[in-house]
């Protein structure tokens, strides 16, 4: 039996995927994109195609993080011939204090997650809720939010 396991929360128990989708959908909604794109689909479309393309390079060691970052969220309105940075550095860090709040998870995660807590010693989910010290404190903390 296994004593420890490490999760990665990103599409694997939490979905980021879908979380970050509907992120974007509030932020093209507060920051009224409909003034520079035809839908929300044209945005999007727009930017997961670049993005996928810029952690590519990300991973590859070509741009860093904060590069990342600041083209993928620039590029969409890039590509309508807007170059506002303030915007882009509004609805950016928008995005980061918002997608916490979003609570969609994998199918079965919580199930999962919760025999998991029962049945070994020690779950790490890295750089995640490291405010919490204690592994009853991240049991709980977690399976509490993703349940809600």
């Amino acid at each position: 039996m296994y004593k420890s396991i490490f999760i990665d929360l990103d599409d694997t128990v939490w979905a980021f995927s879908e979380n970050a989708r509907d992120t974007f959908q509030d932020m093209y909604e507060k920051y009224h994109f409909e003034r520079y794109f035809d839908s929300f689909h044209q945005f999007y479309t727009i930017y997961s195609g670049r993005n996928e393309i810029l952690w590519g390079e990300y991973g590859a060691g070509h741009i860093t993080k904060d590069e990342l970052n600041d083209m993928r969220f620039s590029y969409p309105l890039q590509q309508v011939g807007v170059e506002d940075k303030a915007l882009v550095k509004a609805y950016s860090d928008d995005f980061f204090a918002e997608i916490v709040y979003k609570k969609k998870t994998m199918p079965h995660a919580v199930e999962a997650l919760e025999y998991l807590f029962q049945n070994t010693i020690c779950i790490s989910f890295p750089m995640v809720l490291e405010s919490c010290k204690n592994k009853k404190c991240v049991r709980r903390e977690l399976i509490n939010t993703l349940k809600k």
